[in-house]
């Protein structure tokens, strides 16, 4: 049975899990450059020989790493109700927090702090769009709060909604009989309002079901132990990396050393999406990163197409398709093109993975 994060990640790829694993096959090497919220990995409930993930974004790594080694601890930290001040609070605690450990958190992939992961994945449950915990630009929002009353977190019991005295209180009007948010903002240069990341009203619906992620089972404790236990059991010997996404595909990382035993690999690459039509939505956009690093890890990819099985990920038409390389398009919801018609997905297999669509072992 295969398993997902418990916490949401814009641009998650558990939708082309099933596809990724088919074309690569029980490759004997995996590797993840870019983690987020290791969809496709998590997807395969048997590990192979060696598993190796990475990400720039500490917090992401220092959850993984934490649940892998103290799954209970990480819960207990995890399971707290919606509250806007604390929110605002371990927001700005985990930014100074990662500030500090950024070079034990790169130099050691051993080292964790449970309270900080449970903060972490606690706070991004109930955080709305970008910017948690980015070192790169300190947001402060509300919690986000959920309509329905599913979900895969902790936080949907809480039955009212958590309030904070401000000046920048937005208008709440009512649409098609649903509530709306009116941002506040200031007006740029050009004249046109620009929204400012500061300040949002959490989404209130009837039930007032909190967050995504955990925070959408608050209360529910021993659901949130057995599925962080069984995060750990799946992660119990996956190389967690808080590097550049290179580290994950060195040489020495995937066993493909001159005299190594070179076994067969597979990479699934998922950088950010070049920025142009799109806003920003990671941390490497923050710094005006994305679109070299989307290209850089493309051009990578090419380079060792012949060599490993290789899945990357971008939007159609962002880069040029060689002729030896297969890809697959699907409509991506919720984002469009300057000219307005919707923006596809597209997801490329280098020439070294499987040309028709194989029964993958492991599952």
């Amino acid at each position: 049975m295969s398993l997902v994060a418990p916490f949401p990640w814009f641009g998650g790829k558990r939708r082309w899990a099933p596809l990724v694993w088919e074309r690569f096959g029980d490759v004997g090497v995996y590797s993840e450059p870019f983690a987020g919220s290791l969809a496709v990995l998590l997807h395969r409930e048997t590990p192979a020989a060696r598993e190796v993930v990475c990400d720039t974004d500490g917090g992401i790594c220092n959850f993984f790493r934490a649940v892998r080694s103290d799954p209970e601890k990480v819960a207990h930290y995890a399971d707290y109700p919606t509250i806007h001040q604390d929110l605002t609070a371990r927001h700005r605690y985990l930014i100074r927090w990662l500030i500090e450990n950024a070079s034990r958190l790169e130099d050691d992939p051993d080292y964790f702090d449970a309270r900080a992961a449970g903060w972490w994945v606690w706070g991004i449950s109930l955080w709305i769009g970008s910017g948690w915990c980015q070192t790169t630009s300190s947001f402060e929002k509300r919690p986000h709060v959920k309509a329905h009353p599913g979900g895969s977190g902790i936080s949907a019991q809480r039955r009212t909604m958590p309030t904070k005295p401000s000046d920048k209180i937005p208008y709440i009007g009512i649409k098609n009989g649903r509530r709306g948010v009116q941002e506040t903002g200031r007006t740029r240069d050009d004249g046109r309002k620009r929204i400012e990341p500061t300040e949002k009203m959490p989404l209130v619906q009837p039930r007032g079901r909190a967050g995504k992620g955990v925070s959408a089972q608050r209360g529910a404790r021993p659901d949130l132990i057995e599925w962080f236990n069984r995060l750990a059991n799946r992660l119990h010997a996956v190389i967690v990396l808080n590097r550049g996404w290179e580290s994950a595909v060195m040489p020495s990382v995937l066993q493909h050393t001159p005299t190594g035993p070179k076994p067969q690999v597979g990479i699934f690459i998922d950088p950010p999406y070049l920025q142009d039509g799109r806003s920003e939505l990671y941390g490497s956009d923050a710094v005006g990163e994305s679109n070299e690093v989307a290209l850089a890890s493309y051009a990578w990819a090419l380079e060792h197409g012949d060599r490993y099985r290789i899945a990357y990920c971008c939007h159609d038409g962002d880069v040029d398709v060689p002729n030896d390389w297969s890809k697959t398009v699907k409509s991506f919801r919720g984002i469009k093109r300057p000219d307005r018609r919707s923006r596809q997905e597209m997801i490329l297999f280098s020439p070294a993975c499987f040309a028709d669509r194989q029964k993958p072992l492991g599952f």
